[in-house]
């Protein structure tokens, strides 16, 4: 008779005490939004009159010292960027989704073309098994950073946003 009651408060106790405390929703939020233009204010990205073509434009991943070239020919964005345009303002955007790996500073290549590239580092804070961007270093040079509050500096666009001047 003892026997019929143990086993369901020892299956009880063991489910009860293997539990695990969940640490809340995951956000993975890492892409950023360029604006590409030359000195004299031209958008370098307009697909009509611009220099620089999505077709054309490749990112790459520094991943253990190697350059790998980003493609997947499964994602809604194979080469994990996208051209958009924003009508209101008369520009065309480049989306990028960086280099993540767990590193202290991951870094992206921007090819261009055969002869242009540019280098973006991001440093990602990591709570849980959360992923946000929070700063962002064109060429070596601080472009954008999360504010001390936790949000974007560039409250206008609502988006992490600069722009490269060629």
């Amino acid at each position: 008779m003892k026997n019929k009651h143990l086993f369901p408060l020892c299956l009880f106790a063991a489910l009860l005490f293997s539990c695990k405390k969940k640490d809340g929703p995951v956000v993975i939020d890492t892409d950023f939004t360029l604006k590409v233009s030359d000195t004299q204010g031209r958008d370098l990205l307009d697909p009509q009159t611009g220099a620089y073509h999505a077709e054309d434009i490749q990112l790459f991943y520094i991943v253990n010292g190697e350059k790998v070239p980003v493609y997947s020919s499964s994602r809604d964005l194979p080469k994990n960027f996208e051209l958009k345009e924003n009508a209101p303002r008369n520009e065309h955007l480049l989306r990028i989704f960086p280099n993540t790996v767990k590193e202290a500073r991951p870094q992206t290549l921007i090819q261009w073309n055969s002869a242009e590239t540019d280098t973006i580092t991001c440093e990602f804070q990591r709570p849980g098994a959360s992923l946000f961007l929070s700063r962002i270093w064109l060429n070596g040079v601080l472009q954008w950073e999360l504010s001390a509050a936790g949000t974007p500096n560039d409250l206008v666009r609502g988006e992490r946003f600069f722009e490269i001047i060629k």
